[in-house]
């Protein structure tokens, strides 16, 4: 996703491509799953949290002062968890803001998110 604020493009990488023969080939794990962020200006990249087990798909808020990134992990129940922006490049006070379980079903997961203009996701 782009930052309307500086052009940052902000991506998530988790590891399936190297799991298994599915996306590619399988193989080692060259950088650790997490949030990464592409500053617009420099090009440079750069890791904004790996407090996630497997991200797995992000969005901004509407007002884009949250951040809001699944997690397809191995742990269970899979959540969805949030955090603060700061000054448009960091991130502060994450926390889980569901978790994808609903009684009597086996957990779920949450493969890419969305906020619609009313910040349901």
């Amino acid at each position: 996703m782009v930052h309307p604020d500086d052009g940052g493009i902000w991506f998530t990488d988790p590891s399936y491509g190297s799991l298994r023969n599915y996306a590619g080939n399988k193989g080692e794990f060259h950088l650790k799953e997490a949030v990464y962020r592409i500053d617009a200006q420099s090009g440079q990249t750069e890791k904004v949290t790996d407090e996630i087990g497997k991200p797995n798909g992000l969005c901004f808020s509407p007002d884009y002062k949250q951040l809001y990134v699944s997690d397809t992990g191995s742990d269970q129940p899979k959540k969805i968890k949030v955090w603060d922006m700061v000054a448009g490049t960091k991130l502060a006070n994450g926390r889980v803001f569901t978790e994808m379980t609903l009684e009597g079903v086996e957990t779920g997961i949450a493969d890419g998110i969305r906020a619609d203009i009313d910040g349901n996701i």
